[in-house]
Parts: C-alpha cells; structure tokens; sequence
C-alpha cells in the first residue's frame, strides 16, 4: 500500500508513504523530486518504531544514517556519500555495547570492461576487431585504519589495520 503525489510527467514528487506488512514488514516515509528519492527517509518497524533513518539525494544515501533494532535500540551508526560508506562506522549489539567500530574511506577510478568479438568468441588474437562495450566510473568503500571488535560486555577483542587497498 502506498500513497503520494506525481508530477505533471508522472513522476513521483514530495512525499510518499509506503507500508508492507507481507515482506519487509514495515512502513515508511520518503521524499521524492523527479521520481528519484530526495530528502529525509524513514522506515519504521509495524510497531511503530524506527528501523532506520537518513537523508537521499538523488537516489543515493547521502550523510549520516542510523540504523535500530526492532526494540528500538541502535544497531548501526555509518555515513554515506554518493550512495557509498565513507567515514565513522559503529555497530551495536542489542543490549547497547558497542561491537565494531572503524572508518570506510573511498577509491574512485575507472574500470574499463572490453569485449573482443571475433565469430560470436572471445580472443585476444584480433587486436582490429576489439571495441569497447562499456566503460564507467566504480566507486568502492574500503576498510581503512583500526577497526576494534567487542564482545558482547564491551571488551576489546580484536583490532585488526587496513589499508584501502
């Protein structure tokens, strides 16, 4: 079930509620501009506490979300640019210890994919038949620094470096 408004071009505009007692088992509420999801975005569990909570822009994860347990404790604190992790990351056992916390940075390049077609095969012996299918930016978000592991009274039980790479 689900209610919002559309634009002149039928596109989703302001803001919408959904809910789901089947699948996901939730409700929300969610903003849209241009039938991309744009502004404060909010799932709540059928109890009517928050399962999650945190900011769009174009159709990406932007800032600062906070994602909770269905008895309304916090799970997991993590930020977001472009749709991908960057920066602070907390998770949280049920009971409010904290379990893991560390940093995401991010790499972005590009990842050039070319198809070689000689008679329906690939080969890399017909260097004049080679064309590009595709090409496109990835953004990837790395464990980076120390990231310490709890268990479940709080003690530090691991602490492990990464590198970006």
């Amino acid at each position: 079930v689900f209610s919002g408004q559309y634009d002149e071009n039928s596109h989703k505009t302001g803001e919408w509620h959904f809910k789901d007692t089947v699948v996901y088992k939730n409700w929300s509420t969610e903003y849209y501009l241009n039938n991309k999801l744009n502004g404060k975005s909010q799932h709540f569990y059928l109890n009517g506490l928050v399962k999650d909570s945190g900011q769009y822009k174009e159709d990406d994860e932007e800032g600062e979300w906070k994602y909770y347990y269905s008895n309304g404790n916090l799970f997991k604190i993590c930020n977001y640019k472009e749709g991908n992790l960057i920066g602070a990351y907390r998770e949280y056992y049920s009971n409010q210890i904290i379990k893991l916390k560390g940093q995401y940075i991010q790499d972005t390049g590009y990842n050039n994919s070319i198809g070689i077609s000689v008679g329906g095969r690939s080969s890399s012996k017909h260097k004049s038949k080679t064309r590009v299918i595709r090409q496109f930016i990835t953004n990837k978000a790395y464990k980076h620094g120390v990231w310490e592991y709890f268990d479940s009274k709080g003690k530090l039980v691991k602490r492990v470096s990464y590198n970006s790479r």
